[in-house]
């Protein structure tokens, strides 16, 4: 099984999935997403870590939790810290790393923790 699956890509970042993150819950998962970024932010942070709450019986998420790094891959000094525990939810079909999200983890086998 792969360790990181790719959401997405451009000339300036690549957005992955870390399945090994991903955590069964009472309606869904909790998964770690990263942003890696081929050049330095304004902050000089080159990789962005986030926790995305997935219920798959209501067709939403939310972050939970959004970290920046000095370095790639979630490595390095962490520059920023920003906890959600309350986030706002958005649909699932509403954004493409949504819906790709619900395909991978709500309509496929579980992920074995």
């Amino acid at each position: 099984m792969a360790k990181y699956l790719v959401i997405s890509s451009s000339a300036n970042r690549v957005e992955y999935v870390e399945l090994y993150t991903a955590r069964r819950t009472v309606v869904g998962y909790v998964v770690v997403l990263v942003e890696d970024y081929f050049n330095p932010d304004l902050m000089g942070n080159l990789s962005r870590m986030t926790l995305k709450e997935v219920d798959c019986q209501k067709g939403q998420m939310r972050t939970r939790l959004e970290r920046r790094y000095t370095g790639k891959r979630g490595t390095g000094r962490v520059s920023q810290v920003v906890r959600q525990p309350e986030g706002n939810w958005q649909k699932l079909t509403a954004i493409p790393k949504g819906k790709f999200l619900q395909a991978q983890f709500c309509t496929k086998t579980p992920v074995q923790n």
